[in-house]
Order: structure tokens, then C-alpha cells, then sequence
């Protein structure tokens, strides 16, 4: 049986989300209003198989909520509702791990569907190439905007790009990649003058800002 856990800042699209799927027969469906409710059940719950996760009423997205959901519970496959549809954004947290989005307009239309789909292991983007056999897809020119100043990131900053998305922190970056902290710190900083950004959380801007199309 499905358990699937919904999660939105405004209550509205929570209700939009019970009404959309009141045909799905779930053994557990739970709503939450604040993402601290949303971590806590996906901690406390290892079983729940999808998350809807709104990412707001902005055409940003919440990068450091999301990227931190993709990277600690790969375990639940992840449906971000977005405000409008980013390509850069959206591949590069496909390249992540989720495993749908859909805009927050075509809730009633093709939520449903993007469950259906997500639950079963499938891939459900619209308005993007999701085919997997396209070798380009995954590559760092998808993940990546195009803009200079992105492509003059070294191989070791762009790996290090990927996980500040993701929300790891120093330590945890350095142990994933078996450096030292003091030298990702360097490397933050190389990263942030090549961006000319001044802090991690502004690299989530830049990529969903200067997004190709």
C-alpha cells in the first residue's frame, strides 16, 4: 500500500492536494504545514514511498529544504510542485534524485498521474526531456546554467557546487570526497569569487536565476 506524506507552506494547495487524489486507495496519507512537520515525519517514518513537496508560491525554488530531503532520504521518491518551470533548476535536482515536478497550476490535471508514475519507479517532468538515454542529460552542462562564470568552475568546485544543492555542510563534504575542511573552504572560496556571490545560499539563486532554456 502507498503512504504517501503531502507538504506545503499554504493550506489551499494542501486541499487542492486531498481533493486530486481522493481515488488513490493510500494506507497512509499524511499532510504537513511546516517543513519542520515534514522532516520529522520522514525521519520518524522510513516507509512513506512519495513526497509532494511544495516548493512555494515564488518562482524560486526552495533549494536548501529540497536538496537536504534528496540527499538524507533517498528511500522516498520526491514530486516537487513548483511555481514555474526552471529547466536548470529542475535537472539539476533530477541529477539529485527527484523524481517528478510538475507546476503548481496543473495540480488538477496531471498530480494524479505524476504519483501514479513516481510510485512505480518512473520518471514524471513535464515540460522537460526526461528521457534517461539521452548521455547528456545527466552531464555537468544540464546541471549547470550556461554562463561563464559556471563554466570556468574547476571539476573539484563543480563537485563541491553539487553539494552545497544538496545542503551538506563543510565536514560532510569533505568526508564525501575524503579532503580536508580546511581545503573545501578554499575551494568555497574560489567558488564563490568565479559565481561573484558572497555566501553558499546565494549559489541556489544563481543556478535557478540563470537557468538555459
Amino acid at each position: 500500500m502507498l503512504q504517501v506524506l503531502f507538504y506545503s507552506p499554504d493550506k489551499t494547495i494542501l486541499e487542492q492536494l486531498e481533493n486530486n487524489v481522493s481515488d488513490f486507495t493510500f494506507s497512509q496519507a499524511t499532510q504537513v504545514l511546516h517543513i519542520e512537520d515534514c522532516f520529522r515525519e520522514l525521519q520518524n517514518n522510513k516507509n512513506i514511498n512519495v513526497l509532494v513537496f511544495d516548493c512555494g508560491a515564488t518562482a524560486q525554488f526552495d533549494f536548501t529544504n529540497l536538496g537536504k530531503i534528496l540527499a538524507h532520504y533517498p528511500q522516498t521518491r520526491v514530486i516537487a510542485l513548483t511555481q514555474k518551470m526552471q529547466s536548470a533548476a529542475v535537472k539539476a535536482l533530477v541529477s539529485l534524485g527527484l523524481c517528478g515536478a510538475i507546476a503548481r497550476d496543473d495540480i488538477d490535471n496531471l498530480l494524479p498521474a505524476a504519483i501514479d508514475v513516481v510510485s512505480k519507479g518512473g520518471l514524471f517532468i513535464i515540460g522537460l526531456d526526461s528521457t534517461t538515454e539521452n548521455p547528456d542529460y545527466f552531464s555537468d552542462k544540464n546541471i549547470f546554467p550556461h554562463n561563464a562564470r559556471f563554466d570556468n568552475l574547476s571539476i573539484r568546485q563543480k563537485q563541491i557546487t553539487k553539494f552545497l544543492i544538496k545542503g551538506l555542510t563543510n565536514k560532510e563534504i569533505a568526508r564525501e570526497l575524503n579532503i580536508e575542511v580546511g581545503t573545501v573552504k578554499a575551494h568555497l572560496n574560489g567558488i564563490f569569487r568565479k559565481l561573484a556571490i558572497q555566501n553558499r545560499n546565494q549559489i541556489h539563486n544563481s543556478i535557478a536565476m540563470n537557468g538555459f532554456e
